[in-house]
């Protein structure tokens, strides 16, 4: 499971769990939201469903194991 940190660069903060990912678009399933949300990357950003740029971060954990990795998300790649 990966948990996830989303911040809008007007301070909004958001938790999430990442359902998937493919490409330039992935699917958070966010805390509080009965809807599923999309994020899409253009160039070196993240964007949010409406066109805010977002910031990702991430907390993977598999199950029932210890702390797999922490980073943040740039397009295209995981960054530790």
């Amino acid at each position: 499971m990966i948990r996830m940190k989303i911040r809008t660069w007007g301070g909004g903060e958001w938790d999430g769990v990442l359902l998937w990912l493919c490409g330039a678009t992935m699917r958070v399933a966010v805390t509080g939201s009965d809807d599923v949300t999309e994020l899409y990357c253009h160039g070196d950003q993240w964007f949010s469903e409406n066109g805010d740029p977002v910031q990702i971060g991430f907390h993977a954990q598999p199950l029932g194991r210890g702390v797999a990795a922490t980073g943040t998300a740039a397009c295209g790649q995981w960054v530790n």
